[in-house]
């Protein structure tokens, strides 16, 4: 758990995920990201998820783009949850 104490600790919290984000992008390639926790699963992530993967290989789009998935996004009224 991580303790915020100041508006300096809140600034470096916000700059380290930057720089994750970053290097996260730094191939160049579009990240598509599918939330599949248990409430997204049972909402249908799953089959988002493979019709992704399966257009993206479809359209010749693997060098630009990828299709991951996440665990539980947060936000479980509006699963299934694509990025």
């Amino acid at each position: 758990m991580v303790t915020i104490k100041s508006l300096e600790d809140l600034k470096k919290m916000r700059e380290e995920a930057q720089r994750k984000q970053e290097l996260k992008s730094a191939s160049g390639k579009t990240e598509i990201i599918v939330g599949m926790g248990t409430v997204g699963i049972a909402a249908g992530a799953r089959p988002v998820l493979n019709t992704l993967v399966e257009e993206v290989d479809k359209q010749g789009l693997s060098d630009k783009a990828t299709v991951s998935q996440t665990g539980c996004i947060g936000i479980c009224r509006l699963e299934p949850i694509v990025e």
